[in-house]
């Protein structure tokens, strides 16, 4: 209980800092812009002024830095043992002009120039400004003393979320780097020492137009389609190893029927650690109450191997919608064990494009959102995931969706609760130019591999989907960036492959990339956007469109993965942005969506109002930028009539027959 409520006085606290700091940040960022006109850098230089004298009171409460133990455990259930989470104090410090490194941060003892914070943490939450979304430079610090642990332990580092980039420093030297936000990585300690370690870590957001997502300049407007939250927006874990480690465990399942025995197969990703030039080793494991046989291999010290293990369950009782059971599985090495819960089920697609799970034909319904919080931006506590869960409860909706891969606390609720998971990489709205870049095409891949080995021992994935939105000229590069894609993902796992792209009557040219896929989701705003030549303006034309889909992806499992309209304000009822609006858009294209055979389900877009970038309209003649405006609950998850009529078609529709 002492614990919790320091935290949450340090997160009150930090948020006058994060305020100050967010000025600092932008004015510095502004300073370097080619684009400032003269009188708003007079009130740049004034806001800083002012922003100055707050920042030289608040360090003065900001204390040096002292060593706190990490919390014994991590914030999910899913992994390894021995582990810890990095919780304690935390400091953070803005970097615009890049001298960092020059000016020696990563061997920073005095922290008295830093703002005191809590850890996840987004260095830009409640800056609305253009700078705050192309992306900045920021510093991570914090001291802790290593743990109890039997002597020639070695420690591993996890960072489940930093955006963009980040460089990983431990007591004044780097240890390691790594590219991509929204996907963990891992970093061996190696100068960790007994007593006070002092971690640092540079955080770089700013993207470009091969990073994955991408953000560019286009005809003088940023391109994007959420906010580009920097920091650490995830948890830091820190793992005890001896001489082996499992980094990752997924399980495989096969059968016939679905009564009597299934067979299962458990991959671990294994790597030798000792000090021996090879060892032997033999993991053991459960899946349930059946005994996992592994046979024995040899691996040389650093090296990984993915050992295979097989296991035969007698009267398996299957994960779906409703009733989500799972089994608890472990494997185990010398020294080390992994952890995590399975569920036995059956995912296909048959050949005329009707999905089924457990063979029972799906009927699936589906909300999507962003985990952000115009507070503190993609870094949510416990209390916002919390909620966040309690609205897609109570609206019904039996399958989730986002931009990108969601955290591994959303991952295991999905697990427990029946809840499906429509998996994608943030590869979004690729144009022509980005697609003929072997570099983008390479980060694309790269991107998508770590999605999969991320989340692939989740019962709750439905589909990886490798991209949204693609708007190329021709086919040929798209091909090629999908194709790639899906050999990266049949590599690492067997599940369902798909896409989202943005439905429109022209749309001809793409048919043979799509055609290579088990999934096509597909965003349509017929009555909300106009589409080219005003091809979708009209709401009637919608149900002609989607049997044309079915004629022109007859193998593919349909889905409509967003509709929605904005509304922020009330008003007439044939008036776009009115809340009376959006209800008779959502219930009418429910109503269509519903009667579509073809279709094996649908997502509304989206659950809450977000953050989508300067300038945002969204379709709305009176938008609110940044947000858009489409949740059926606000920013403070306060409803919109909409989302009553949303909730009633989902809880009347059982999503399996």
């Amino acid at each position: 209980m002492t614990r919790s409520v320091s935290r949450r006085s340090a997160r009150n606290l930090s948020g006058v800092a994060v305020a100050t700091f967010g000025v600092v940040s932008v004015f510095g960022t502004l300073v370097a812009s080619t684009r400032l006109k003269s009188s708003f850098l007079t009130v740049a230089f004034a806001a800083v002024a002012i922003s100055g004298s707050l920042l030289g009171g608040f360090l003065l409460l900001a204390p040096s830095a002292s060593a706190d133990a990490p919390s014994s455990g991590a914030p999910f259930s899913y992994g390894q043992s021995g582990r810890y989470t990095v919780d304690g104090k935390w400091y953070v410090r803005a970097d615009p002009q890049n001298l960092g490194v020059r000016q020696r941060f990563p061997r920073t003892r005095n922290f008295s120039a830093w703002t005191e914070i809590t850890v996840p943490h987004s260095f830009n939450a409640g800056d609305a400004s253009e700078n705050s979304y192309t992306g900045s430079i920021a510093w991570y610090a914090t001291e802790f003393t290593l743990p109890r642990a039997r002597r020639g332990s070695k420690w591993i580092l996890q960072f489940n979320s930093v955006n963009y980039r980040a460089t990983v420093y431990l007591n004044g030297r780097r240890i390691g780097r790594h590219v991509g936000g929204y996907v963990p990585f891992e970093v061996d300690a190696k100068t960790i020492r007994r007593g006070t370690n002092r971690l640092v870590i540079r955080v770089d957001s700013r993207l470009s137009e091969t990073s994955i997502p991408s953000q560019e300049l286009r005809n003088d407007q940023l391109t994007g389609g959420w906010w580009n939250y920097g920091g650490i927006l995830r948890e830091v874990v820190l793992r005890r190893v001896g001489g082996w480690d499992i980094s990752s465990v997924a399980t495989r399942t096969r059968f016939k029927r679905n009564r009597g025995p299934v067979k299962v197969t458990v991959l671990a990703r294994v790597r030798y650690l000792g000090n021996r030039k090879r060892a032997r080793v033999r993991l053991s494991g459960k899946y349930g109450g059946a005994r996992v046989r592994f046979r024995t291999a040899t691996l040389r010290r650093g090296r990984t191997a993915q050992l295979v293990g097989r296991a035969v369950v007698r009267k398996p009782k299957l994960w779906e919608p409703l009733k989500p059971k799972l089994y608890r599985v472990t494997v185990r090495a010398p020294g080390t064990r992994h952890t995590h819960r399975a569920g036995i089920r059956r995912i296909i697609v048959n050949k005329s494009g009707s999905m089924s799970i457990n063979g029972k034909k799906t009927r699936l319904r589906g909300i999507s959102y962003h985990e952000a919080d115009d507070k503190v931006g993609a870094a949510w506590t416990p209390a916002e995931r919390t909620a966040n869960q309690a609205l897609v409860k109570k609206l019904g909706a039996n399958m989730i969706r986002s931009h990108y891969p969601f955290s591994p606390q959303d991952m295991e609720w999905a697990d427990r609760n029946g809840i499906l998971v429509w998996s994608q990489a943030p590869v979004f709205r690729a144009r022509e130019n980005q697609l003929r870049q072997k570099r983008f095409r390479s980060n694309a891949v790269s991107y998508t591999k770590k999605m999969v080995l991320a989340n692939r021992q989740h019962a709750s994935v439905l589909v990886w989907s490798l991209m949204n939105e693609a708007v190329p000229s021709s086919t040929k590069y798209l091909n090629r960036t999908i194709s790639a894609q899906r050999s990266a993902v049949k590599k690492l796992d067997t599940g369902l492959i798909g896409a989202d792209y943005a439905g429109a009557p022209e749309d001809e040219f793409q048919h043979p990339a799509y055609r290579k896929l088990d999934v096509l989701g597909i965003n349509q705003y017929f009555g909300w956007y106009p589409g080219l030549l005003g091809s979708t303006l009209d709401m009637a034309l919608l149900r002609p469109y989607l049997d044309y889909l079915e004629r022109a992806y007859s193998r593919q499992a349909l889905f409509v993965t967003e509709f929605g309209a904005e509304a922020n304000r009330s008003g007439p009822a044939d008036e776009l942005g009115t809340y009376e609006f959006q209800t008779n858009f959502m219930v009418n294209q429910m109503r269509i969506l519903r009667d579509t055979p073809q279709l094996n389900g649908f997502f509304a877009w989206a659950l809450k109002d977000y953050w989508v970038r300067p300038e945002w309209s969204g379709g709305n003649p009176e938008p609110s930028p940044p947000y858009s405006k489409k949740g059926l609950f606000d920013q403070n998850g306060l409803p919109k009539p909409a989302a009553a009529e949303v909730e009633r078609e989902f809880k009347a529709t059982p999503p399996l027959r």
